[in-house]
């Protein structure tokens, strides 16, 4: 007696007399073929992201070395502002004078603001006691 369980190449497969196997193993090459497909589409996208998160990437690491060397030539001159002002503040300071009506103490303030430690007692005007210079530190 003849087996049913013939072979022959159909497709690529070979095909034993079932044709619902062969038609699920079909099936299943068609959807991996397509899920693979997906997957590159999927991979190439993300190239193109990562390529263009690089690109702005390097523009804005240009742009943070352009400002850091903006930063470095302006900062001598920021630096001898800096110090123009707290001499001039030390001199309103030493001397005493109030030039807004508000006490000594926005000059204190505006010492402390430009970052400077605190002067010592002997930055103060001579004229003021002990407790008031004492109660001019305490301000902020």
């Amino acid at each position: 007696m003849k087996s049913h369980r013939t072979k022959h190449r159909k497709g690529g497969l070979y095909q034993s007399g079932s044709s619902g196997v062969v038609q699920e193993l079909h099936t299943r090459q068609l959807e991996i073929l397509r899920e693979k497909e997906k997957r590159h589409a999927e991979v190439s996208s993300t190239e193109k992201l990562m390529e263009s998160l690089k690109r702005e990437y390097d523009a804005n690491l240009k742009k943070i070395h352009e400002l850091e060397y903006e930063m470095a030539q302006t900062k001598p001159e920021i630096d001898i502002n800096v110090k123009k002002q707290l001499d001039y503040y030390y001199g309103l300071l030493e001397e005493g004078t109030d030039t807004r009506d508000s006490g000594l103490s926005w000059i204190i303030r505006t010492i402390w603001y430009l970052e400077e430690k605190f002067p010592p007692f002997a930055r103060l005007p001579k004229y003021l006691a002990s407790d008031s210079a004492a109660s001019l530190l305490k301000v902020k």
